[in-house]
């Protein structure tokens, strides 16, 4: 799907939290795309071509959801011991 110098005349909107909108701008950082937008077009179009296809989603995708379960895991590991030694919960600082 080449859209690089598509007319685009059509807008949508939705909102994300400021976490999600981080982890968009770090995804989309990584990606090398040429904007935030271009990187949002494509994934929901892509996510979108992959449910009308009814093909696998990318495995790069799992592999990477998989590596925040597991860092997401150490976080409340790390969380918990912190709450032991300081007596409070860590993450009520954040």
């Amino acid at each position: 799907m080449s859209t690089s110098f598509t007319s685009r005349n059509s807008v949508v909107t939705f909102r994300l939290s400021s976490e999600e909108y981080d982890l968009l701008k770090r995804a989309s950082a990584i990606s090398k795309s040429r904007s935030l937008s271009e990187y949002a077009r494509q994934a929901v179009l892509g996510s979108s071509m992959h449910s009308l296809q009814k093909t696998a989603p990318d495995p790069t995708v799992s592999v990477l959801a998989e590596c925040l379960e597991r860092l997401v895991a150490r976080m409340n590991e790390l969380d918990r011991k912190l709450s032991a030694i300081l007596g409070e919960s860590a993450a009520a600082d954040c």
